[in-house]
């Protein structure tokens, strides 16, 4: 994948990748807004958001660190853990490991 994708591309991307990963659409769900929690308002489950990073991983050719971001958001206390799993967090993140 290109590295100089915009945000944008890559939202519609990731966004399309867990609509159909997550069968949001049996949901009535056919868009994620920016300020969506991932988690807490699609109600996407831990088990179904590990197959997305795994997609997307794919799908872009990088390695995304989980881990090292759980703990970077714990280490800011509840509020930023909760906003890593908003979709533009999520995104941000994401094209910033493409840019890298």
């Amino acid at each position: 994948m290109a590295e100089n994708i915009t945000k944008d591309a890559v939202y519609k991307a990731v966004e399309a990748i867990i609509i159909e990963q997550c069968n949001l659409g049996d949901k009535g769900i056919s868009e994620i807004k920016p300020d969506d929690n991932l988690m807490a308002d699609i109600g996407i489950e831990s088990v179904d958001f590990l197959v997305v990073v795994f997609e997307i991983e794919d799908k872009f050719d990088i390695k995304i660190p989980m881990e090292e971001w759980m703990q970077k958001a714990s280490a800011s206390g509840a509020a930023a853990a909760k906003d890593n799993y908003r979709m533009s967090v999520f995104v941000e993140n994401i094209h910033g490991l493409i840019a890298a």
